[in-house]
């Protein structure tokens, strides 16, 4: 028997029981259950295993003769409440079911047990290996089950230091600017009665693909008339082409080569522009221009683009191709919708040129009779491992067996040592 300070008004003393009780109840989940001589306060509830029920005597005259039905059985005599103190009895269910606790006068009170699943806590996003470039912004998203709900808080952390805290659904963290390397993402979940899970995914940030900027060599106008106007933007009207003109590079080193256009604003006519390339001009677009090139294709902008918001097209297979000592693109549209190096609206015109990101480097270890071949899982999608036994005509690489498995952010691949000399690669063929 527990009891509670609390003045003699009836009232007063109900109030006084129920502001202990709230400050019990940010520690476990409690449910109160307060008696008369006139009965219980209720006859049903239903509460999770390892719950505790308060059953409060709040009878000036009468003791409770308190008594639990086996399998839960337990037997208690309260005292009433008098000028100082309401008397209590706290009961923990531990095991799921249905059952009940009456008072001397046959009142009762059927008490419904649900089992609690274990607390658990699942990242969902992002999921494990997931694979970012540096600098890395993004959402951690974890969700909490079982346990004792509502859920206090959810933790999140980068390795060991603290990124964020959540104490209401959806249970989020925001990640900021990762530089390259390995991280390990975790979540820990506390529950309404302070237990902890904890769970926990694998993340990897690239370095930056190495990149290029190529600003145009020319950037003009240029009339069928054969006039050519270098001022302050590619005006592209139904009766002009604009044109941009750069000096020839070594393309080989690249994957992909975008040309960067940037609308002035919203196109009038057409949102459409058509882009047709020209190789070995002389370094200086003349009005002979007009009509030069290739059809390469349609670029089609945004709709509605905001100010400075950057175009993007594909020239990948024509830059590779051109022999120079200048190539270049003319671009005819309906409508003004295009700046020019001259007037710049956050981005000039421009070829944007990325270089590929290196394959992953084979690692070998030796463990006692064995050989441990390990390669990240960074960039090697469509990537497998072979060996071979010597070079020579007719020599074939073949799969290694057995087939790696993933450990972490690494493949690795387990064979015994023989006496023959091998050669591993990985390789796409």
């Amino acid at each position: 028997m527990r009891l509670r300070a609390g003045p003699f008004a009836f009232l007063h003393c109900f109030i006084g029981a129920l502001f202990v009780f709230v400050t019990w109840q940010s520690l476990a989940n409690t449910t109160e259950v307060d008696w008369t001589s006139s009965g219980f306060s209720t006859s049903r509830i239903t509460i999770n295993a390892g719950d505790e029920v308060d059953i409060v005597n709040f009878d000036d005259t009468f003791d409770l003769e308190l008594t639990g039905s086996p399998p839960e059985g337990f037997y208690a005599d309260i005292p009433p409440t008098d000028s100082q103190y309401v008397y209590y009895v706290p009961y923990v269910y531990n095991n799921p079911g249905t059952f009940h606790f009456s008072d001397q006068f046959s009142d009762s009170v059927t008490v419904i047990v649900n089992s609690t699943a274990l607390l658990s806590v699942a990242i969902t996003t992002p999921t494990n290996n997931t694979v970012f470039t540096a600098p890395a912004t993004f959402t951690v998203i974890a969700v909490p089950a079982g346990g004792a709900a509502p859920y206090a808080r959810v933790q999140f952390f980068v390795g060991t230091n603290l990124t964020g805290v959540a104490s209401n659904s959806p249970f989020t963290s925001t990640v900021s600017n990762l530089l390259a390397g390995t991280y390990t993402l975790s979540a820990v979940v506390t529950d309404n009665n302070s237990n902890t899970a904890t769970n926990s995914v694998l993340v990897s940030v690239n370095p930056r693909m190495a990149t290029n900027y190529i600003l145009t060599a020319d950037c003009a106008t240029i009339y069928s008339s054969g006039s050519v106007l270098r001022s302050t933007g590619l005006t592209l009207g139904s009766s002009t082409r604009g044109g941009l003109e750069f000096a020839a590079f070594d393309a080989r080193p690249y994957s992909s080569i975008l040309l960067e256009l940037n609308p002035t604003g919203l196109p009038v006519w057409d949102p459409t522009v058509d882009v047709y390339g020209f190789d070995g001009g002389t370094g200086t677009l003349m009005g002979s221009n007009y009509y030069s090139g290739t059809f390469i294709g349609t670029l089609t902008f945004p709709a509605n683009p905001d100010y400075g918001q950057i175009a993007t097209y594909d020239v990948t297979a024509f830059v590779k191709s051109a022999r120079g000592p200048y190539f270049g693109f003319i671009l005819y549209a309906v409508g003004d919708v295009l700046s020019s190096t001259t007037v710049n609206h956050g981005t000039p015109p421009e070829l944007y040129a990325i270089a590929p990101v290196p394959p992953p480097q084979l690692k070998i270890a030796r463990s006692g009779n064995q050989i441990i071949i390990s390669w990240s899982t960074n960039n090697a999608v469509g990537l497998s491992l072979k060996a071979i036994t010597s070079f020579g005509t007719g020599a074939a690489w073949n799969a290694v067996n057995p087939m790696p498995v993933l450990v972490g952010n690494q493949w690795v691949a387990t064979n015994s040592i023989t006496g023959a000399s091998r050669y591993f690669r990985l390789s796409s063929q």
